[in-house]
Parts: structure tokens; sequence; C-alpha cells
């Protein structure tokens, strides 16, 4: 009901994309095994739109799961919530080149989630994630942009010093998913949102 007010009267905001989001429950998820941390048993974690069922490729693995189905109010409020984000970088804003002509087929919402040093297997592209809460510390995505992928060494692999750290705290941050990217330490409540094609 609050996603559906928020897109009704246009007011998109981080404070107001925070109180919708910090409402939503994601389920408790034991897959994703290489972005859990280390002794977690599972992540709090959904995904909306288009996802890939693992290791099945072409278009014959996509489907869109239930929850899409079942809350498309709170569906429309990311997608529009990215479109404001999207809207607001004008050309002169280095992100701009990467994120003018953007386009996404699947939403990922983590809660609370410092993700392990990963490379995403499913995406195609370039990826866009913000994240909204309370939070001190796990501001910043850690992105090996110079990373070669999958095939040239684990992902843990990769020395701290090559990482940059982006911050991705209220702001929009573009990076590439197949290249390693972890999340730096963090204390309290923190939603992230990961846009992406698959």
């Amino acid at each position: 009901e609050r996603a559906q007010r928020y897109l009704d009267d246009a007011t998109l905001t981080n404070k107001s994309a925070w109180s919708v989001l910090s409402l939503w429950r994601c389920r408790c998820s034991d897959q994703r095994k290489a972005v859990r941390p280390e002794g977690a048993d599972h992540i709090e974690s959904d995904t909306f739109g288009l996802a890939r069922k693992q290791d099945v490729q072409g278009p014959s693995g996509l489907r869109v799961g239930p929850t899409s189905v079942n809350f498309r109010s709170f569906v429309f409020f990311p997608n529009s919530y990215l479109k404001k984000l999207l809207s607001a970088i004008e050309p002169t804003d280095p992100r701009y080149a990467m994120t003018h002509d953007f386009r996404w087929s699947s939403i990922c919402v983590n809660k609370n989630l410092r993700c392990r040093q990963h490379r995403d297997r499913n995406n195609e592209g370039m990826s866009v994630i913000i994240a909204l809460g309370p939070f001190t510390g796990g501001g910043r995505l850690k992105y090996w942009e110079d990373d070669l992928g999958a095939g040239h060494g684990t992902p843990e692999s990769l020395p701290d010093c090559a990482a940059r750290e982006l911050r991705i705290l209220q702001r929009l941050q573009v990076f590439d998913g197949a290249r390693a990217h972890g999340t730096t330490p963090l204390k309290g409540k923190r939603t992230t949102v990961t846009w992406y094609c698959v």
C-alpha cells in the first residue's frame, strides 16, 4: 500500500524508497552460496522480474518468479525509483555514458547482506546498485574493475589493493557483475537494490 501511494503521488526520493523497502520482508534463501558470508547458512534476498534457472542457458532457462506476479505494486516501485535515479544523472556526470540508455530485466533486493567477493554468473552487461538504510560501514562496493572474469582465478584470490571502493549509500553506481565485487563491513540495517539483465 505504501509503495502504491508513492507511485500515485510521484514523490520518489531516497527517503521514501527506504520507507517502502524497509517494510519488505525478503525470503530467507539457502541458495547463492558464492555470495553468502563465511559461516552463514542463508541470506535475505528476493529477485523480481526475469530470473534464470541455475545452469540452464538460453531462453528456456528464463522465468518470471511468483513474487513478481503476486506483488505487482512492489515490483513497479523499484522500477519507477530507478527511472527517477537515472533521470537525475547529468550528461557531465562520469556515470552518464553507462546509464543514459540503461535497460534491465531483473531486480535483486538484499537485506543486511555483506556479500563476499564473487562474480555473477548469469548477468548480461552492466548492473546498477544503490544502498539505503541506517547503517555504518558497508556503504561501499568493492569492485575489481580490471578483473578478467571467470577462468582467471577465484574472486577471493584478487588483492584488496586492486579494488576500487564505490560509494553506494544513497548513490547509484554502475558495475560489471561478471567482474569480482563484494561489500565492505557494515553494522545496522541496510537494503541494497541491484538492477541488471539476464
